[in-house]
């Protein structure tokens, strides 16, 4: 076999060993909950800077590294991946930036800082087939931005096309709540605040037909009003 053909299967051997590896690594039992717990602190430091109260999300993002570092050292000893040590000192040095931007008065760079902190680490997991609920949120935000669209600007109601595509972006955004409800775990599927924000998004988004089929541009736009209010609280709340 020439040296080159050899070379390539070797390469192409490697390659799905890492793949078989991450994907193991990803789904060791504990990693899911971990990464849950490691998400929430990340809501509750956006929470804080969101209100402008900069002592509570400094004493969070301290919380947010004292976590990370106590249950990375069980992340990284149950995934045994080699990927992830260089990932979590990464993400540690980011919430030490985030800390030094809000303790220099600076939270709009903090807030930047922790939107974008977990993105290595999701890309890691994603790349070993685990699916957090997280994941489903955002999938919702970014599919109601094709719905959302139309809250800035009064569609033309009396266009065929403007409302079937109006009514196809809203069946898109109900079927990815629906999806989130199935995907949400007992705890969080039962959680009032929950239902409130799923189950208000679903009636909602249930009445876009009619204001399409009444052309009534006022109760489109009062609803999608509603819409990114209940969107965004359960992105911030559970994304």
């Amino acid at each position: 076999m020439p040296q080159r053909r050899v070379t390539s299967a070797l390469h192409r051997a490697g390659l799905c060993a890492w793949l078989v590896a991450q994907s193991a690594a990803a789904q060791s039992p504990g990693t899911g909950a971990i990464l849950e717990r490691l998400q929430a602190e990340r809501r509750t430091v956006l929470a804080y800077l969101a209100r402008d109260n900069a002592d509570l999300a400094l004493t969070a993002l301290d919380r947010w590294r004292a976590r990370l570092r106590s249950e990375g050292r069980t992340l990284t000893a149950a995934a045994d991946s080699t990927a992830l040590r260089p990932i979590l000192d990464a993400l540690d040095a980011a919430l030490t930036e985030a800390t030094q931007a809000l303790e220099g008065g600076d939270g709009a760079r903090a807030a930047g800082i922790v939107e974008t902190a977990l993105a290595p680490l999701d890309a890691w997991r994603r790349s070993g087939g685990l699916r957090l609920f997280s994941d489903c949120v955002t999938d919702l935000s970014g599919r109601y931005g094709a719905l959302d669209r139309y809250r800035h600007a009064a569609p033309d109601l009396e266009d065929a096309a403007v409302r079937t595509r109006i009514g196809t972006a809203a069946a898109d955004a109900l079927a990815a709540v629906n999806r989130c409800d199935a995907e949400a775990g007992a705890s969080i599927r039962s959680d009032p605040e929950f239902r409130r924000l799923a189950d208000g998004m679903s009636a909602s988004l249930g009445k876009v037909p009619t204001a399409l089929d009444s052309r009534d541009p006022g109760l489109l736009h009062r609803l999608l009003i509603e819409l990114r209010a209940f969107e965004r609280l359960l992105a911030f709340r559970y994304g």
